[in-house]
C-alpha cells in the first residue's frame, strides 16, 4: 500500500460484501471512508487486503485510499514535448496540440467521473441496507447478552435453593443427634429479623440445657453457622427447663 495514503480498517457484513465484484467493492470501501479520509469515493485510488475475523458474519479490509491521480494528462503532456522536439513545429501548431491534448484529457475525466459518480448512487441503497443489517445484528447480540445472562442468573439461584435445602438436612441431622435423647424440640420458627431458624426445646434441667447449647454452638461452628444464645427458664420445681437458640445458615434469609 502507498505510503502517503489514508489507511483504516473497514468491517462489511459478510452477505453484502460477497455479492460485490472487486471494483464494486473497492468503490464501497472508499464509500465508507470517505468522511474520514476527505477523499471523494469517485477520485479515490484503493487498496485493500483482507483480514481474517473470527465473525463469520462480517469481512474486515484494511483499506488505503488516496486522491487518484490521472496518468492520461501526464501522457498527453509528454507527447507534445516529444512532438515539439521531434517535428519542431511552428509555436502555434504546438500550443494548439497542447490544448487539444488537454482537452481531450478533460473529456476523458470528465466522463470517468460521470461513471463513478452513476456506480455511487447506485451503491447508495446497498449502504443504507449495509446500515439497516448492522442495526439488527447489533440488537441481536444484545439479545443474545440478556439470554446469557438471564440462564446464569437462573442457574445461581438454582444453585442457591439446593445449598439452602441441604443446609436444612443438615440442621435436622445436628438437632436429632444432639437433642436425641437429651431433650425434646419444641418448636421450628422463622426470625424475620435474622434469617435464621429460632430452636425452642425442653431439657431435664438447667445444667443439661447449658450444654446442649454448648453442643450446637460446637456443631454450628463447624458447619460455618451462626448460633444466637437465648435465655434458658426453669419450672419451679427446678426440674424441667427450656432454652431457645436461633441458627442462622449461611446466606441472608437461609430459613425462608
Amino acid at each position: 500500500m502507498k505510503k502517503d495514503a489514508f489507511r483504516q480498517r473497514v468491517r462489511l457484513p459478510a452477505v453484502q460484501a460477497a455479492a460485490l465484484k472487486p471494483q464494486e467493492l473497492s468503490l464501497a470501501l472508499a464509500y465508507e471512508l470517505e468522511p474520514f479520509s476527505g477523499v471523494p469515493a469517485a477520485d479515490a485510488e484503493v487498496e485493500w487486503t483482507e483480514v481474517a475475523d473470527q465473525d463469520v458474519s462480517v469481512r474486515v479490509y484494511d483499506v488505503a485510499v488516496r486522491p487518484r491521480r490521472s496518468s492520461s494528462s501526464k501522457s498527453g503532456a509528454g507527447k507534445a514535448v516529444a512532438t515539439l522536439e521531434g517535428l519542431v513545429l511552428p509555436a502555434c501548431i504546438a500550443s494548439a496540440a497542447v490544448l487539444l491534448a488537454v482537452a481531450v484529457d478533460f473529456a476523458v475525466l470528465r466522463h470517468r467521473r460521470a461513471e463513478s459518480e452513476a456506480a455511487v448512487a447506485e451503491l447508495t441503497p446497498a449502504t443504507v441496507e449495509i446500515r439497516r443489517i448492522r442495526a439488527e445484528a447489533k440488537k441481536t447480540r444484545a439479545e443474545a447478552d440478556a439470554i446469557a445472562s438471564s440462564r446464569e442468573s437462573s442457574a445461581a439461584a438454582q444453585e442457591r435453593v439446593a445449598e439452602l435445602r441441604r443446609a436444612h438436612a443438615d440442621l435436622l441431622a445436628v438437632l436429632a443427634t444432639v437433642c436425641g435423647g437429651r431433650s425434646v424440640v419444641k418448636s421450628l420458627s422463622h426470625d424475620p429479623a435474622s434469617g435464621g431458624v429460632v430452636i425452642k426445646a425442653v431439657a431435664a434441667s438447667t445444667e443439661e440445657s447449658r450444654r446442649i447449647r454448648e453442643d450446637l454452638s460446637g456443631e454450628s461452628a463447624k458447619r460455618g453457622w451462626s448460633i444466637a444464645l437465648g435465655p434458658i427458664s426453669s419450672g419451679g420445681d427446678g426440674r424441667m427447663s427450656e432454652f431457645t437458640c436461633t441458627i442462622v445458615l449461611p446466606g441472608k434469609g437461609g430459613a425462608s
